[in-house]
Protein backbone atom coordinates (compact mmCIF):
# COMPACT_ATOMS: atom_id res chain seq x y z
CA UNK A 1 0.00 0.00 0.00
CA UNK A 2 1.25 3.54 -0.57
CA UNK A 3 2.91 5.45 2.03
CA UNK A 4 3.44 2.46 4.50
CA UNK A 5 6.65 2.10 5.79
CA UNK A 6 8.39 -1.19 5.02
CA UNK A 7 10.37 -3.24 7.76
CA UNK A 8 13.52 -1.83 8.82
CA UNK A 9 12.44 2.41 7.86
CA UNK A 10 12.34 1.90 4.54
CA UNK A 11 9.85 3.40 2.06
CA UNK A 12 8.73 1.61 -1.54
CA UNK A 13 7.18 3.95 -3.42
CA UNK A 14 4.24 2.63 -5.48
CA UNK A 15 4.43 2.40 -9.41
CA UNK A 16 2.77 3.27 -12.72
CA UNK A 17 -0.47 5.07 -12.82
CA UNK A 18 -1.04 5.22 -8.94
CA UNK A 19 1.81 7.32 -8.34
CA UNK A 20 -0.21 10.81 -8.19
CA UNK A 21 0.73 13.12 -6.20
CA UNK A 22 -2.37 12.54 -3.46
CA UNK A 23 -0.68 8.87 -3.20
CA UNK A 24 2.55 11.18 -2.39
CA UNK A 25 1.34 12.95 0.04
CA UNK A 26 -0.53 9.97 1.92
CA UNK A 27 3.06 8.14 2.24
CA UNK A 28 4.81 11.49 3.20
CA UNK A 29 1.84 11.93 5.82
CA UNK A 30 2.09 8.41 7.26
CA UNK A 31 5.76 8.49 8.68
CA UNK A 32 5.88 8.47 12.53
CA UNK A 33 6.27 11.96 13.29
CA UNK A 34 5.26 13.92 16.65
CA UNK A 35 1.35 14.74 16.75
CA UNK A 36 1.87 18.13 16.26
CA UNK A 37 4.28 17.86 13.16
CA UNK A 38 1.43 15.59 11.39
CA UNK A 39 -1.13 18.24 11.92
CA UNK A 40 0.91 21.01 10.41
CA UNK A 41 2.18 18.68 7.86
CA UNK A 42 -1.19 17.47 7.12
CA UNK A 43 -2.93 21.05 6.65
CA UNK A 44 -0.48 22.21 4.12
CA UNK A 45 -0.16 19.23 2.23
CA UNK A 46 -3.41 18.46 1.94
CA UNK A 47 -4.66 21.95 0.48
CA UNK A 48 -1.60 21.99 -2.05
CA UNK A 49 -3.20 18.35 -3.39
CA UNK A 50 -6.07 19.84 -3.86
CA UNK A 51 -4.99 22.85 -5.41
CA UNK A 52 -2.81 21.01 -7.90
CA UNK A 53 -5.18 17.72 -8.00
CA UNK A 54 -4.59 14.77 -6.21
CA UNK A 55 -5.31 12.75 -8.87
CA UNK A 56 -2.84 14.31 -10.94
CA UNK A 57 1.07 12.00 -11.55
CA UNK A 58 3.07 13.40 -9.94
CA UNK A 59 5.98 13.33 -12.44
CA UNK A 60 3.60 16.16 -14.32
CA UNK A 61 3.70 18.75 -11.92
CA UNK A 62 6.05 21.44 -12.65
CA UNK A 63 8.07 24.20 -10.79
CA UNK A 64 5.48 26.83 -12.28
CA UNK A 65 2.10 25.10 -11.09
CA UNK A 66 3.84 24.19 -7.96
CA UNK A 67 4.96 28.26 -7.42
CA UNK A 68 1.68 29.37 -8.44
CA UNK A 69 -0.48 27.02 -6.49
CA UNK A 70 1.96 27.81 -2.99
CA UNK A 71 1.35 31.68 -3.91
CA UNK A 72 -2.51 31.22 -4.71
CA UNK A 73 -2.69 29.13 -1.24
CA UNK A 74 -0.72 31.34 0.97
CA UNK A 75 0.79 34.40 -0.43
CA UNK A 76 -0.89 36.89 1.32
CA UNK A 77 -0.20 35.40 4.46
CA UNK A 78 2.38 36.96 7.25
CA UNK A 79 6.14 35.70 6.96
CA UNK A 80 6.37 33.16 9.49
CA UNK A 81 3.07 31.56 8.30
CA UNK A 82 4.27 31.63 4.63
CA UNK A 83 8.18 30.13 5.59
CA UNK A 84 6.32 27.84 7.71
CA UNK A 85 4.16 26.38 4.18
CA UNK A 86 7.69 26.89 2.57
CA UNK A 87 9.29 24.74 5.02
CA UNK A 88 6.67 21.91 4.84
CA UNK A 89 6.78 21.46 1.29
CA UNK A 90 10.28 21.55 0.73
CA UNK A 91 10.64 18.91 3.16
CA UNK A 92 7.75 17.20 1.00
CA UNK A 93 9.95 17.26 -2.08
CA UNK A 94 13.11 16.33 -0.55
CA UNK A 95 11.31 12.95 1.20
CA UNK A 96 9.98 12.35 -2.41
CA UNK A 97 12.94 12.04 -4.31
CA UNK A 98 14.85 10.38 -1.32
CA UNK A 99 12.44 7.74 -1.46
CA UNK A 100 11.80 7.49 -5.19
CA UNK A 101 8.98 9.00 -5.78
CA UNK A 102 9.14 10.66 -9.29
CA UNK A 103 9.40 14.25 -8.16
CA UNK A 104 12.95 14.69 -10.06
CA UNK A 105 14.34 17.84 -9.87
CA UNK A 106 10.79 20.08 -8.79
CA UNK A 107 11.42 22.41 -6.54
CA UNK A 108 9.95 25.44 -5.28
CA UNK A 109 11.62 28.47 -6.14
CA UNK A 110 9.59 31.09 -4.11
CA UNK A 111 11.94 32.55 -1.44
CA UNK A 112 11.38 32.31 2.15
CA UNK A 113 9.99 36.22 3.48
CA UNK A 114 12.24 38.08 6.33
CA UNK A 115 10.05 37.87 9.76
CA UNK A 116 11.35 41.05 12.06
CA UNK A 117 11.61 40.90 15.61
CA UNK A 118 8.77 42.31 17.73
CA UNK A 119 9.46 43.06 20.97
CA UNK A 120 6.77 45.74 21.17
CA UNK A 121 5.16 43.39 23.69
CA UNK A 122 8.27 43.44 25.96
CA UNK A 123 7.12 44.16 29.63
CA UNK A 124 9.31 47.19 30.55
CA UNK A 125 11.11 46.26 33.82
CA UNK A 126 10.38 49.35 35.93
CA UNK A 127 6.57 47.99 35.43
CA UNK A 128 7.94 44.59 36.59
CA UNK A 129 9.72 45.94 39.28
CA UNK A 130 6.23 47.11 40.82
CA UNK A 131 4.80 43.86 40.35
CA UNK A 132 7.13 41.98 42.08
CA UNK A 133 7.39 44.31 45.39
CA UNK A 134 3.47 44.52 45.23
CA UNK A 135 2.60 43.35 48.95
CA UNK A 136 -0.82 41.77 47.98
CA UNK A 137 0.44 39.39 45.66
CA UNK A 138 1.56 36.17 47.44
CA UNK A 139 5.05 35.49 47.70
CA UNK A 140 5.47 32.43 46.30
CA UNK A 141 4.30 33.54 43.17
CA UNK A 142 6.46 36.75 43.07
CA UNK A 143 9.49 34.64 43.72
CA UNK A 144 8.34 32.19 40.89
CA UNK A 145 8.05 35.21 38.74
CA UNK A 146 11.47 36.76 39.56
CA UNK A 147 12.98 33.54 39.44
CA UNK A 148 11.99 32.21 35.82
CA UNK A 149 12.31 36.39 34.57
CA UNK A 150 16.21 35.90 35.84
CA UNK A 151 17.08 32.48 34.28
CA UNK A 152 14.35 31.62 31.71
CA UNK A 153 13.48 28.51 33.21
CA UNK A 154 10.57 26.49 32.26
CA UNK A 155 7.75 26.60 34.63
CA UNK A 156 8.46 22.65 35.10
CA UNK A 157 12.00 23.39 36.11
CA UNK A 158 11.49 26.12 38.38
CA UNK A 159 8.64 23.87 40.78
CA UNK A 160 10.55 21.36 40.54
CA UNK A 161 13.74 22.71 42.56
CA UNK A 162 14.22 21.14 46.15
CA UNK A 163 15.67 23.41 48.97
CA UNK A 164 18.57 21.83 48.45
CA UNK A 165 19.03 22.70 44.85
CA UNK A 166 19.49 26.31 45.93
CA UNK A 167 22.59 27.89 46.11
CA UNK A 168 21.56 31.20 47.33
CA UNK A 169 25.23 32.77 48.38
CA UNK A 170 26.01 31.99 44.49
CA UNK A 171 22.81 33.29 43.33
CA UNK A 172 22.07 29.61 41.19
CA UNK A 173 20.07 26.60 41.35
CA UNK A 174 20.44 23.45 39.83
CA UNK A 175 17.45 22.07 37.94
CA UNK A 176 16.08 19.15 36.06
CA UNK A 177 15.37 19.11 32.89
CA UNK A 178 12.59 17.20 30.79
CA UNK A 179 15.39 13.64 30.40
CA UNK A 180 16.27 14.09 33.57
CA UNK A 181 19.67 15.91 32.76
CA UNK A 182 21.11 18.37 35.79
CA UNK A 183 21.64 22.17 34.81
CA UNK A 184 22.72 25.30 36.65
CA UNK A 185 19.48 28.52 36.63
CA UNK A 186 21.19 31.59 37.47
CA UNK A 187 19.05 34.40 38.63
CA UNK A 188 19.95 38.02 40.17
CA UNK A 189 20.14 39.04 43.91
CA UNK A 190 16.34 40.38 44.05
CA UNK A 191 15.41 36.93 43.22
CA UNK A 192 17.51 35.55 45.98
CA UNK A 193 15.93 37.32 48.49
CA UNK A 194 12.59 36.58 47.54
CA UNK A 195 13.80 33.07 47.37
CA UNK A 196 15.45 33.39 50.81
CA UNK A 197 12.14 34.66 52.38
CA UNK A 198 10.20 31.93 50.70
CA UNK A 199 12.47 29.27 51.85
CA UNK A 200 13.23 31.16 55.48
CA UNK A 201 12.86 27.77 58.50
CA UNK A 202 12.84 25.31 55.93
CA UNK A 203 15.85 22.68 55.73
CA UNK A 204 14.82 20.46 53.11
CA UNK A 205 11.74 19.80 50.48
CA UNK A 206 10.08 21.86 47.64
CA UNK A 207 11.27 25.42 46.71
CA UNK A 208 7.71 25.87 46.09
CA UNK A 209 4.65 24.38 48.05
CA UNK A 210 0.45 24.63 47.09
CA UNK A 211 -1.19 26.93 49.74
CA UNK A 212 -3.02 23.76 51.44
CA UNK A 213 -2.15 20.47 52.42
CA UNK A 214 -2.60 17.92 50.04
CA UNK A 215 -5.85 16.03 50.15
CA UNK A 216 -5.72 12.75 51.91
CA UNK A 217 -7.10 10.56 49.31
CA UNK A 218 -3.92 11.74 47.11
CA UNK A 219 -1.18 9.83 46.72
CA UNK A 220 2.31 11.95 47.05
CA UNK A 221 5.57 11.35 46.18
CA UNK A 222 7.85 11.64 49.36
CA UNK A 223 9.88 13.94 47.60
CA UNK A 224 6.94 16.07 46.54
CA UNK A 225 5.58 16.79 50.60
CA UNK A 226 7.10 19.57 52.90
CA UNK A 227 8.03 17.08 55.52
CA UNK A 228 6.64 19.98 58.08
CA UNK A 229 3.84 21.30 56.98
CA UNK A 230 2.56 18.60 54.60
CA UNK A 231 1.94 20.87 51.74
CA UNK A 232 2.76 19.42 48.21
CA UNK A 233 4.79 20.56 45.28
CA UNK A 234 2.47 22.23 42.95
CA UNK A 235 2.73 21.95 38.91
CA UNK A 236 1.56 24.12 36.01
CA UNK A 237 -1.48 22.52 35.89
CA UNK A 238 -2.47 22.62 39.96
CA UNK A 239 -5.10 25.15 40.74
CA UNK A 240 -4.53 26.01 44.35
CA UNK A 241 -6.15 29.02 45.91
CA UNK A 242 -3.29 31.86 45.45
CA UNK A 243 -3.48 31.03 41.79
CA UNK A 244 0.08 29.60 40.32
CA UNK A 245 0.67 30.02 36.37
CA UNK A 246 -1.95 27.71 34.87
CA UNK A 247 0.69 27.36 31.82
CA UNK A 248 4.30 26.36 31.33
CA UNK A 249 6.07 29.15 29.12
CA UNK A 250 7.89 29.39 25.96
CA UNK A 251 11.40 30.85 26.05
CA UNK A 252 11.55 34.21 24.99
CA UNK A 253 7.97 34.77 25.45
CA UNK A 254 6.92 37.93 26.83
CA UNK A 255 3.72 39.79 26.99
CA UNK A 256 1.69 42.69 28.91
CA UNK A 257 0.22 41.80 32.14
CA UNK A 258 -3.79 40.75 32.28
CA UNK A 259 -5.74 43.48 33.64
CA UNK A 260 -5.41 42.11 37.25
CA UNK A 261 -1.89 42.36 36.87
CA UNK A 262 -0.98 38.90 37.94
CA UNK A 263 1.12 37.55 35.61
CA UNK A 264 0.98 34.04 34.02
CA UNK A 265 4.57 32.05 34.21
CA UNK A 266 5.09 33.14 30.01
CA UNK A 267 4.38 36.61 30.76
CA UNK A 268 7.62 36.26 33.40
CA UNK A 269 10.15 34.18 31.45
CA UNK A 270 12.52 36.47 29.68
CA UNK A 271 15.64 35.42 27.97
CA UNK A 272 17.95 37.35 29.96
CA UNK A 273 20.22 38.03 26.88
CA UNK A 274 17.90 41.06 26.11
CA UNK A 275 18.91 43.23 29.05
CA UNK A 276 22.09 44.12 30.58
CA UNK A 277 23.81 41.68 33.51
CA UNK A 278 23.60 42.78 37.20
CA UNK A 279 26.64 44.28 38.14
CA UNK A 280 28.59 41.45 38.97
CA UNK A 281 26.21 38.81 37.66
CA UNK A 282 28.00 36.39 35.12
CA UNK A 283 26.83 35.97 31.95
CA UNK A 284 26.94 32.34 30.51
CA UNK A 285 27.83 31.63 26.79
CA UNK A 286 24.03 30.95 25.80
CA UNK A 287 23.05 34.20 26.80
CA UNK A 288 21.75 33.66 30.90
CA UNK A 289 23.36 35.06 33.45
Amino acid sequence: MAGTPARGGTVTAVTGAERTLGAAVDAFLAQPRPATTVRTYTRTLERLAGELGRDRPLADVTDEDLDGAVSRLWGGLAPRTWNRHLATVGSFLAWCRRHGWPAGHLQLRADRRAAPDDDTRAIPLPELERLWARTDIPLRERALWRLLYDSAARAEEALGLDIGDLDLANRQARARTKGGHVRPLHFQTAAARLLARLTAGRQSGPVFLTARRAAAHRVMAAADLDPASGRARPSHTTAPAAPLPAHPPRRGERQRPPADGHQRAQTARHPAAVRPAEPGCRRRPDGRQ
